[in-house]
């Protein structure tokens, strides 16, 4: 058995071939049961299976939000990737870089479907692993100029400009960009919706609670929606169920990939992107590491 540790994972995955490999795995059939999750009391935990393309694996992921004070991330992991047709382990992947280029890699899938196909201005909201993955795979992806950061404190705005060649800018000035990225942990919205501007596309990741949001209601009612999947985000995200839009979904990703289903009717209209994560992601790229690993 492979085992794919963080430093192979980021140089086997580029961020084009991860959005191809997606692109590949969501037009496959595949089995991909509901996520078990599990609180841990300080954190939570999930069971992630999927199969297709005769692969199979499991991902189990944790999220403890007290991590940080201990200096770690707060998302953790590992995935067993297994031959479809044996079951054979063939590959132990850390979990914890999977889901950062996994979750950006869906997003930069989702912004090729929706956005503008212009060049970008970019805002990210956050600072975390989460926020780094997205700014190199929009940078990877897509013609991206001036880059924006808000984090929760303006030092750790400055400290994520300083380190990834962007700027420290007001949640307000980030809203005027036509690309926005959320990607924080917090539990209230993160700017009005009043704020943004016509055209705008919207990813946002960093929630995946029922009780909790990082989009207002202005946001989601000025928005046309798409999802990762609709049975996960109707289940988890209270970025729309807080607001009463779980009804205004217009697609997932297998309607817009697999049935031709458009989300952005007008360059005016302000689209967003709501992802809590699915499992079919996750095998895609495990099974794309464990090809160019051999």
């Amino acid at each position: 058995m492979v085992i794919l540790k963080e430093e192979i994972l980021v140089r086997l995955l580029d961020y084009p071939s991860a959005v191809e490999a997606l692109e590949e795995a969501w037009r496959e059939p595949s089995q991909v049961p509901a996520r078990a999750q599990v609180d841990l009391g300080a954190g939570r935990m999930w069971l992630m299976p999927a199969t297709a393309g005769g692969a199979a694996g499991v991902k189990v992921v944790t999220q403890f939000d007290g991590n940080a004070a201990l200096g770690l991330d707060r998302v953790q992991g590992s995935y067993l990737y297994l031959d479809g047709e044996t079951g054979l382990p063939m590959a132990l992947l850390d979990g914890r870089v999977l889901t950062a280029i996994r979750t950006a890699a869906v997003s930069a899938l989702a912004t090729r479907l929706m956005a503008n196909l212009r060049p970008q201005t970019l805002a990210i909201f956050g600072t975390g692993v989460q926020a780094r993955s997205h700014l190199e795979a929009m940078r990877a992806c897509f013609d991206v100029g001036d880059v924006m950061v808000c984090g929760s404190t303006p030092e750790k705005s400055r400290e994520f400009a300083v380190r990834h060649d962007c700027r420290a800018a007001s949640a307000q000035e980030c809203c005027q960009a036509t690309l926005i990225c959320a990607c924080t942990t917090s539990r209230t919205p993160l700017w009005d919706g009043n704020w943004l501007a016509e055209g705008a596309h919207i990813n946002a990741v960093g929630n995946s609670r029922p009780d909790a949001c990082e989009l207002d209601a202005v946001t989601v009612q000025r928005a046309r929606i798409a999802a990762d999947t609709r049975q996960g985000v109707l289940e988890e995200a209270g970025d729309l169920l807080l607001h009463g839009a779980g009804d205004r979904i217009v697609a997932d990703l297998k309607d817009m990939l697999v049935e031709g289903k458009k989300v952005r009717s007008a360059p005016s209209e302000i689209t967003l992107f709501k992802s809590v994560g699915y499992a079919l992601g996750d095998l895609a790229l495990a099974r794309l590491a464990y090809r160019r690993s051999e």
